[in-house]
């Protein structure tokens, strides 16, 4: 196959993928979303139970009521597609490569289309305030339930996490910081946290840890 022939077949098949994810959420139906003490007491509930808390574990449901419950900033942690990213070896990745430049801006476009058929005006610039140039993660304002239940549907995205939410003036808080003596909040990206948190950076992922 001639290279233009070539690329004009891989152009129609990302087209043709984007089409087919985009009608797929078309009819989903929008929850109404927890309260923040539904959310806090979720939170504070697992912490006591497990001793820690990802946002990876969690539903869209809960991870959308947290997005409203914020300023709608999303963390997409994201991996080459027909790959599973080694979390260890995150130092490794050079996403200025090209194949994770497509990739990413492959997942962007996704997020963009879904966004965009309940905001018309919306931007890529305006969704994506700044950009990450070392890590695999998107940084992106999302207010659509749906674009997150595509995004939890795709093989090529690690985790989804609302960077903003922070679980603080939770009134049952210093009896389980006192049960559980350390427990940590766990995500990703680098989130709008209360400094009383006490945030430590570990590769892809931050530590958050209750009035530490």
């Amino acid at each position: 196959m001639k290279p233009t022939l070539l690329s004009l077949f891989v152009f129609l098949l990302f087209c043709s993928c984007k089409k087919t994810a985009i009608l797929q959420i078309e009819n989903i139906i929008q929850p109404k979303p927890y309260t923040t003490w539904d959310l806090n007491e979720k939170i504070f509930a697992e912490l006591k139970q497990q001793g820690s808390f990802s946002w990876k574990n969690q539903s869209v449901d809960f991870i959308w009521s947290a997005l409203n419950q914020s300023d709608h900033m999303l963390a997409v942690g994201f991996q080459l597609e027909g790959t599973k990213l080694n979390e260890d070896l995150l130092h490794l990745v050079d996403i200025n490569q090209p194949k994770w430049q497509s990739c990413k801006f492959k997942l962007l476009e996704l997020i963009l289309d879904a966004e965009k058929s309940a905001h018309p005006s919306l931007t890529m610039e305006s969704m994506m305030p700044w950009k990450e140039d070392v890590l695999p993660v998107i940084n992106v304002y999302v207010r659509e339930y749906k674009t997150l239940v595509m995004l939890k549907s795709l093989a090529q995205v690690r985790y989804i996490e609302p960077m903003g939410y922070e679980p603080n003036g939770f009134a049952g808080l210093s009896k389980i910081d006192t049960a559980i003596n350390g427990s940590v909040l766990s995500g990703s990206g680098c989130g709008n946290n209360d400094a009383n948190w006490g945030l430590q950076t570990s590769s892809d992922y931050l530590t958050i840890s209750p009035l530490s």
